[in-house]
């Protein structure tokens, strides 16, 4: 195992050599906090050096991205993870018209194909992570709407909670 700041020189230098970069302002005083809201399963936002060491130390081989490349066009992030060895899946959600039953069977497709490896999930903050794993709870899973909203809650569901409330109530996946 790599010390931290003997990680960062190399993960710095495999950046330089395959021309990725993250943006000026990516790397945080302290590392960036993970939520984990079930077993091989952390969720954050957006990737810095330090979101990668610790992702490194958990064992994640896959990340599932619900970030559009639109919102960090300075960062390839398929090719940052690619040279860290782990999996990127790219589960673009701009915004709440992207909260479809469409997003929600790829998000349970990666997840069940994952099975017992480490996944992490990010957008920029983790409230559309939620948001998907909420509506994944009541669609796929079967859960009540309030149980679906608490597990999205765990998962990182903020801002875009009365949203998801009201597709759930409104029984939007059935129209889609």
């Amino acid at each position: 195992m790599l010390r931290p700041t003997r990680y960062l020189a190399v993960l710095l230098a495999a950046m330089l050599a395959t021309g990725v970069t993250l943006p000026p302002d990516a790397s945080a005083a302290e590392p960036p906090s993970l939520l984990n809201p079930a077993p091989h399963r952390w969720v954050g936002g957006r990737l810095s050096p330090e979101l990668l060491a610790q992702l490194d130390a958990l064992g994640v081989k896959e990340v599932i991205s619900v970030a559009p490349d639109e919102e960090t066009p300075e960062v390839d992030e398929a090719a940052l993870l690619a040279a860290h060895g782990i999996r990127q899946h790219a589960i673009p959600v701009a915004g709440p018209e992207d909260l479809t039953r469409k997003k929600v069977e790829e998000l349970d497709r990666v997840l069940r194909a994952a099975g017992d490896e480490n996944v992490f999930l990010h957008c920029a903050s983790g409230n559309r992570v939620g948001a998907l794993v909420a509506l994944r709870a009541a669609w796929i899973e079967g859960l009540p709407v309030e149980e679906a909203l608490r597990k999205g809650r765990a998962w990182g569901l903020t801002r875009l909670e009365p949203i998801v409330r009201e597709r759930l109530q409104s029984g939007a996946a059935a129209q889609e």
